[in-house]
């Protein structure tokens, strides 16, 4: 081997990939001869761009609150690394998968265990600029652990494949907000740090590829009032199929809107009426997929355990725990997503 930190070559002549890049190998017999070829090894990358509203954001409160014994539903490793409302911790792999910072233009390993996932930046003439940057619109960070980690690590055990996420998420916009065609750009915001993510990893070395491109979408919350599920099936498709258009992802997967009944919650004929809109995209739809629907409903009836605790009151109630899941609540929804995914078949394996 012309580089051993690329390729290797053992005593009988396996040749063993150890990073991206190119390599001469030389092959030489006892009589003299020799024969050389160049090897070109590449890294393969799968994109994938989380958008959403609060959860896919993952506001948290009381985050100094640890109560493992009611999380119900929720895997055993998942409760065990659970140390508070706002953060669990994961186990994983180093290098194996990233998060992408628009403001910085850089990669975060994900194994490193952050505090928050995302960024504060707003989308002002075209460009994403760090937080201060204007009042135009803005794209969130997450202030625990949200769905990232356990559905990087869970993706990475499946594939192998090592990933990068655009987290893009605006917490309390309704799905108009998202619409290409909104005043709001939201949409552009999204599909700018995307495409800036894509050509970074492009960028940053010619032995890097992308194998796989898709999204997920944790979205409705700000939809399950006045009758927002009326037109959201048609506002969801245009956006879904403006995301295969312009970004070339070659399918979504779609979480469920929580369907829970809690002691201070809205409405619940509007969240069973906009689940079902969601199944109805699933079930019509071929690159549209149920990434997850958490068993919420087995945990209503005033069992806030897998909720979020929160200090938003409106009309003497605490409103905020009806939609917002708690870090372990978010960790199980990404696993899951995670394995819906590989399990769908819609992935180059």
């Amino acid at each position: 081997s012309s580089n051993t930190s690329v390729a290797t070559v053992s005593s009988n002549g396996l040749v063993t990939a150890k990073a991206a890049g190119a390599v001469i190998i030389t092959a030489k017999s006892s009589n003299g001869k020799e024969a050389k070829c160049t090897l070109d090894i590449y890294d393969y990358y799968d994109l994938v761009l989380l958008w959403g509203q609060s959860n896919m954001v993952g506001t948290m409160y009381n985050s100094d609150e640890k109560n493992t014994n009611l999380l119900k539903n929720i895997d055993a490793d998942i409760v065990s690394h659970n140390v508070s409302y706002s953060r669990v911790i994961v186990d994983m792999p180093k290098n194996v998968a990233y998060e992408y910072l628009a403001v910085s233009n850089k990669l975060v390993d994900i194994s490193t265990n952050p505090t928050n996932f995302g960024e504060v930046c707003y989308y002002v003439n075209g460009k994403l600029q760090s937080k201060g940057a204007g009042t135009s619109v803005q794209l969130h960070q997450s202030s625990g652990t949200n769905m990232i980690p356990y559905f990087a690590k869970t993706y990475y055990e499946k594939t192998k494949h090592k990933l990068v996420v655009v987290h893009a998420a605006s917490g309390g916009r309704g799905i108009t907000s998202f619409l290409p065609s909104s005043n709001n750009n939201l949409y552009k915001a999204i599909t700018k740090k995307y495409q800036m993510a894509e050509s970074y990893i492009l960028n940053l070395n010619n032995h890097n590829k992308i194998k796989n491109k898709f999204y997920v979408a944790y979205h409705g919350e700000a939809d399950i009032q006045y009758g927002g599920y009326n037109t959201y099936e048609t506002k969801y498709l245009t956006i879904h199929n403006a995301l295969i258009r312009d970004l070339k992802v070659s399918f979504g997967a779609i979480v469920y809107v929580v369907d829970a009944r809690l002691k201070n919650g809205v409405n619940d004929y509007d969240l069973k009426r906009l689940r079902s809109v969601q199944q109805r995209l699933v079930a019509n739809n071929a690159n549209i997929i149920l990434g997850s629907d958490f068993p919420y409903q087995q945990l209503a009836k005033g069992n806030t355990s897998i909720f979020c605790q929160s200090n938003l009151v409106r009309n003497n109630q605490i409103i905020d725990n009806r939609v917002h899941v708690n870090s372990a609540g978010l960790s199980q929804i990404g696993r899951e997503v995670a394995n819906a995914i590989y399990n769908s078949n819609k992935i180059k394996k």
